[in-house]
């Protein structure tokens, strides 16, 4: 079974972390 919240969680996680490093 694949765990979309998961994705979505991991996804911002990402997102916010590049948006911190490239600032």
């Amino acid at each position: 079974a694949f765990d979309v919240s998961a994705l979505i969680g991991t996804s911002s996680f990402v997102l916010k972390s590049g948006t911190l490093i490239s600032n």
